[in-house]
């Protein structure tokens, strides 16, 4: 069974940005989070839906990229992983999903 994150549930945050910064108020915590344009890509776009770290390493890959480099999948693995633990994004399990 492999491991994926999903975003939190879209009414559980609230959003301002600036062009490339971001700010998400967690309405469960009550903490505002500054995020990068790749933690805000990553939450609000791409993990609508549950993915694992090598989808979501193969989201940030550049045209260039012909295979996802170890290195990067630690940083990004690392990147979920602090997500998780202020509740931006969460863990399912991949059988889970349907």
């Amino acid at each position: 069974m492999s491991s994926c994150w999903q975003s939190c549930d879209a009414f559980q945050l609230a959003w301002a940005s600036d062009g490339e910064a971001h700010v998400v108020y967690h309405r469960p915590s009550g903490i505002t989070h500054l995020l990068n344009h790749a933690s805000y890509q990553l939450i609000a776009e791409f993990l609508v839906v549950p993915a694992t770290i090598e989808q979501i390493a193969a989201f940030f890959a550049t045209d260039d990229d012909a295979s996802v480099h170890p290195e990067h999948l630690q940083q990004i693995a690392s990147l979920v992983h602090r997500l998780e633990q202020v509740g931006l994004v969460r863990h399912v399990a991949k059988q889970a999903i349907t």
